[in-house]
């Protein structure tokens, strides 16, 4: 009979499956920083860097660190008196990945919005509740060795649940995504389809994006991927976590989906965001520009601006309208449209979603 030798000495093979969803989340995540270097690239020296881009790097790099340093901590030998100091330092680099990730879904609804002032106190609320209880990980989790011996030097470490709070982070998260989710929802609907009764046909409309514009449909498309996703991964983290062991506070089964659930939402809140500060949200062609820069302001083209649309194809050869669309730029896509000077200010929506 063969004996199968656990690749990582003192864990047996069912305590290694956690690590293995940890070398997937890792891998994951590298794949996607690699993946979009090229992006990463482009909005650091292309374009201006705006804080939403800073926190936008913050939310890569410490979701990166922090899936690395879980990697480490439970897969590297230490000083048995290590193991709390080590956690407890990978819980700081939670909080700021944590925060920072759902801190670019915040500024996606207040763009929508136009920056409306209850709309940022009221999810800035939320946010800090995102906030608050991924600070309750450094307490609620705390890391422990593996082996107790005293005469032990070097041991792995195992995380420990000491306080059943730490899943309010995933509550609020949860609850802070469907209310941004429902927020966009409305927002666009308000604006789109505000002339017409809100029966059972219109709402499916609006939620499969019939009839909106192409930047509005990007828009709504971008927030039901980022939200079903999100839910589908912080639901299974529940579920797992109440489930699966629920007696034991050092079963390594109860946090099995923390990290991909992290990952996850991170990769798709940078998705959406490297989409709209590149322009490619719907992929919109050059002749729809013009339509695509006010919706950024407003989800509809002001009635006022008709007559200059009209006559843009005159306009265009005279020169006063610019749509900088130079031939082989690849970021022509997120170019401003102004009409009437290169000087026009763009809209605050662009500036504060850092699209200028």
């Amino acid at each position: 009979m063969t004996t199968i030798i656990s690749p990582v000495p003192g864990l047996s093979q069912v305590d290694l499956l956690p690590i293995y969803f940890l070398v997937a989340s890792l891998t994951l995540i590298i794949w996607d920083i690699l993946n979009h270097l090229k992006d990463d690239y482009n909005m650091l020296f292309k374009h201006r860097v705006s804080y939403p881009t800073v926190i936008y790097f913050v939310s890569r790099i410490t979701t990166f660190g922090y899936s690395l340093g879980k990697m480490i901590i439970l897969t590297a030998p230490v000083h048995p008196a290590q193991c709390l100091k080590f956690s407890n330092a990978n819980g700081i680099i939670f909080i700021i990945a944590m925060s920072s990730t759902t801190l670019l879904f915040y500024l996606r609804v207040c763009a929508v919005y136009n920056q409306n002032i209850y709309v940022r106190l009221f999810f800035g609320t939320t946010w800090l509740g995102c906030l608050g209880g991924a600070a309750t990980g450094v307490t609620g989790v705390v890391g422990i060795p593996l082996s107790r011996s005293p005469d032990s030097t070097r041991t792995l470490c195992i995380d420990q649940i000491r306080h059943l709070y730490i899943m309010s982070s995933t509550v609020i998260l949860m609850v802070n995504d469907t209310l941004a989710f429902a927020a966009i929802t409305y927002k666009l609907g308000l604006s789109n389809y505000r002339d017409q009764d809100m029966s059972k046909k219109t709402l499916l409309r609006l939620f499969f994006g019939e009839s909106l514009p192409a930047f509005s449909k990007a828009l709504l498309q971008d927030s039901q991927v980022y939200f079903l996703m999100a839910l589908s991964a912080t639901a299974t983290f529940l579920i797992t976590f109440f489930t699966i062991d629920a007696s034991s506070p050092t079963s390594p089964f109860r946090l099995i989906f923390l990290v991909p659930t992290l990952v996850l939402v991170n990769i798709m809140a940078c998705r959406i965001f490297r989409n709209t500060k590149l322009g490619r949200a719907g992929m919109t062609p050059p002749t729809t520009v013009v339509s695509t820069a006010f919706e950024m302001h407003h989800p509809t083209l002001p009635q006022s601006l008709e007559s200059q649309i009209q006559s843009a194809g005159d306009r265009r050869r005279s020169g006063s309208l610019r749509l900088g669309m130079a031939e082989g730029d690849d970021d022509a896509r997120k170019k401003i449209v102004r009409i009437g000077g290169e000087d026009d200010p763009p809209t605050p929506t662009m500036r504060s979603y850092g699209m200028v």
